[in-house]
Order: C-alpha cells, then structure tokens, then sequence
C-alpha cells in the first residue's frame, strides 16, 4: 500500500476547490441579479464541506500516529492560524468606517470580535460564515477527543449523520412556523449549517480510519459521483437562496454535490493518470490552486478591496468601463491583495506557530482502525 498521505499533506485538488470556492463567492459578490441570487452562493457551501475536512483530520492524524487526539493544541493552532489575519481585517475596516465617519454601533462590534456573526451583525459582511466555522471548531476540538478517549471511534461516523439529519429537520420545522426570510434566523445559524461541516467531518473519517476502503469505494462509485453534483445542484439554478426549497431541502442537496466532488478530488489525483497529471501539471488548475492557498486571506478582505479599488478606477481613470474589465479589476484587486496580506502576516505568523507548537500529526501512515 503506498503512503499516499506522506506524500503532501495539502492536496493541490483540494487547494483547487478552494479556489473554486473563493473564486465562486467573488463573482457573487460582484454581479447583481440572478448571479447574487443563484449558485454561486454555494461557494460557502463548499468552503464548509472543505473546512470540515481539513479541521478534522488534524485531529484524526493525531489519533493515527499517536493513539490520541490533544484538544488544547489543536485548539491554539487553529487561533493562529485564524485570529491574526481575522483581527487584521477588523482593524483595517473599524478604523476605515471611523474616517468615514461612520463607526460601526457597538452590537456589530462585539459581533465580529466573539465570532456571533452568524446570529447577530456585524459590520464586515462575510464574516457570518467564519462565525459558523469558528463555533464548529470548538464543538469538534470538544467533542472528538472525547469520543476518542471516552467511546469509540466508529462513533464519530454516526455522530456526524445524526447531525446532517437533525440540521435537515431543524430547517424544515423552523421555516414551517417563521417562513419570512431573514439570514440571521434562516441561513446564517451554526445549527442549521453544521450538517455542510459534518459532511466533510465524514469524509475525512473514511479518509483516515478506512482508507483503503473507501479509496476502492470512491473509485468504484465515481460514475455515479460525477454524476450527483449535476442532479443535486439543479435547484441552486432555478430557485434563489432565500426560497422555501432552499433554506430546507436545498443545503443538504447542496452540500450532497460538493462532498461528492470532495470525495473524488481527494482520491482521484492520488493516482497516476489524468487525474494527478492535470492538478500537478495542468497551468489552469495550479492557478486555481494557488489562489485556493490563499483562500481565506482573499475571502476575509474581498467585500472590501474589490469594491475600494474598482470605486477609484471608475472615479480616476475610466467612469464607465465594460462590466468584464470592472470584473476583472475587481477579482484581481481582491486576489492580489489577498496574496500580500498573507504573505505580510498570516505566513509569517504560521512560521511561528509550527515552532512554538509544532503539529503532532506528521508524519503520516495510512491505517485501518477496527
């Protein structure tokens, strides 16, 4: 069996989705119409079947290599890898809405600075989602390693699709007594959004605990995964996010697609073939993927940056240019800036993190636990 996991602990597929991702919710953000309304929403959902993956198999590594799953390490490399960039941005925008005079109300304050965006404002926009990811981490730094030490393994399988289940029910009865739209009490809350996270907590239990199994599995069933995006994301073409079928049924369909296309991403190129060749090789899909690498500086600032900078081009230089070059000014202002940022602050800071609290989790074997 070969060691696929020692050989890259980030998977350029996976940056690719990434990319997707980013890529996905910038375009949301910049067109009117059925474009903010329709599929390239999901860009978050994706991002959330991604984090769920990525977070926890941190943790399952650990459980790998030593037997154990250590919470409070975990914990504090996940502060700074989020924290510092997060607060950077928070600085940045409080103090640009103070020039403007227009400081931002205490309520969206505290908002952004306890991760409660999800449930109440606040004055960055995007960082709902980041709210709901944030309180997902802790519940798993909480809750895996006491399954580990406590219970069973196979428990956290079950766990997870108890989640998704309860998610889908909390969706359904919710919007049969409150059917008016509203983010904070429809889309936005962790419970129901936490059955996207669980997803990618799924997959990643396979990945680690079964993966050899489920490396036949993917291969054998990848047909019918190819095939399970296209059906699963038809509605996010036809109703928009604030419908009926949408904030119920529609983010478990929603999320059903991307944890298909994670589940093939994360097989497929560990293969020589067409698969490995195009995400190692191809020039598009390592652009794609670069750009995933710096995925969560470009998300945290792009509501800001795009907007600033395509505002003083229309202002100094071209008042009405096409809507592609507004486009494009707009996308690259966010890719580009995202790409200093964190190379000023979120790598150095990762530099210093892998040294003060070095990962338990390498190097990695692939094992089978019973």
């Amino acid at each position: 069996m070969q060691d696929e996991l020692n050989k890259q602990m980030r998977f350029k597929s996976l940056d690719f989705l990434r990319g997707v991702a980013v890529l996905l919710v910038i375009t949301n953000h910049f067109f009117p119409g059925y474009v903010s309304t329709h599929v390239f929403w999901t860009g978050v959902d994706l991002f959330f079947v991604l984090s769920g993956f990525f977070v926890s198999g941190i943790l399952f590594r650990e459980k790998v290599k030593r037997g154990t799953m250590h919470a409070g390490r975990f914990f504090m490399r996940r502060v700074f890898k989020i924290w510092p960039l997060f607060y950077t941005a928070f600085i940045i925008q409080f103090l640009y809405l103070h020039i403007k005079h227009r400081p931002p109300p205490p309520s969206q304050v505290t908002s952004e600075l306890f991760f409660v965006q999800n449930y109440r404002p606040g004055f960055m926009q995007v960082t709902w989602s980041l709210g709901i990811e944030e309180q997902f981490y802790v519940l798993v730094a909480i809750l895996l390693p006491l399954i580990a030490r406590f219970g069973k393994i196979k428990w956290i399988a079950s766990g997870c699709i108890l989640v998704m289940i309860l998610s889908l029910g909390l969706r359904i009865i919710h919007y049969s007594f409150f059917p008016r739209y509203n983010p904070y009490t429809h889309q936005y809350p962790l419970q129901f959004r936490a059955d996207s996270l669980s997803a990618g907590v799924l997959i990643s239990y396979y990945y680690h605990f079964h993966f050899e199994k489920f490396k036949q599995w993917v291969s054998r069933k990848a047909v019918w995964l190819f095939c399970l995006p296209i059906i699963f994301l038809l509605p996010v073409f036809i109703f928009p996010y604030s419908s009926k079928w949408i904030l119920t049924i529609g983010f478990t369909t929603t999320w059903l697609a991307y944890a298909a296309i994670v589940m093939l991403l994360a097989i497929l190129p560990l293969d020589k073939g067409r698969w490995n060749y195009f995400f190692n090789e191809n020039r598009l899909a390592l652009s794609v993927a670069w750009v995933g690498f710096y995925s969560y500086a470009i998300y945290l600032f792009h509501f800001f940056i795009g907007p600033g900078i395509l505002n003083n081009f229309r202002r100094y230089v071209w008042t009405r240019p096409p809507l592609f070059i507004q486009f494009v000014i707009f996308l690259l202002a966010d890719i580009l800036f995202g790409y200093i940022i964190s190379r000023l602050i979120e790598q150095p800071v990762l530099r210093w993190r892998n040294r003060v609290f070095p990962s338990k989790d390498r190097p990695v074997r692939v094992k089978v636990l019973p």
